[in-house]
């Protein structure tokens, strides 16, 4: 096979490897056609064309612009290691996810436990809508409180109009109870 065969083969096969990572390549030979390419492609020190975009490691996290919609699902982990996902809302900043939950809330004693989750766009009931990449939870100084409310309240303007009279009728359920302390998780993809 010569070079530039192995490196369309190599090309191709990550291509296909990348889209669909749960099938088996297409082609009868594309197992020795990857190997091929791929040591081709790291053994030939070559520039890319001008333009051309390099393509990346197959288990690079997507950016965090990848996250969109309204709701993204934060799985947090038991002391057992079992997996518990909570859809919530969020807003992006400086390559992190913002979420505001209460700070006695169970998720949040679990990541105080274990930074690690995993997070995935979702439906507002929980369906996963992506593949759930790792993350790093860190809680937020309440000095950020404010700033992160404000970018949540812009994002979901509408819902807040629906919300809002449902969290005043909880509060006067539960009246002489001090309120719920908020906190802001930052999630940082891995």
């Amino acid at each position: 096979m010569d070079g530039k065969n192995a490196q369309d083969a190599a090309r191709e096969a990550q291509r296909d490897l990348a889209t669909h990572p749960d099938r088996p390549l297409k082609h009868e030979d594309a197992i020795q056609r990857y190997v091929a390419g791929f040591a081709y492609t790291q053994s030939q020190s070559h520039q890319a064309e001008p333009g051309a975009r390099q393509p990346g490691p197959v288990d690079e996290p997507p950016p965090v612009a990848a996250f969109t919609g309204k709701y993204v699902s934060v799985t947090s982990f038991k002391q057992d290691g079992t997996g518990v996902p909570t859809p919530v809302w969020f807003v992006q900043e400086s390559g992190r996810l913002l979420v505001q939950t209460t700070a006695d809330s169970y998720k949040v004693r679990r990541i105080r436990r274990n930074p690690s989750v995993t997070v995935a766009v979702c439906t507002a009931t929980g369906r996963l809508r992506g593949q759930p990449v790792t993350a790093q939870v860190e809680l937020l100084a309440d000095s950020e409180l404010d700033r992160v409310e404000r970018l949540i309240a812009d994002k979901y303007r509408i819902d807040l109009v629906l919300i809002r009279p449902i969290r005043a009728l909880q509060a006067l359920r539960h009246r002489g109870k001090p309120q719920p302390k908020l906190v802001i998780m930052a999630i940082t993809p891995t």
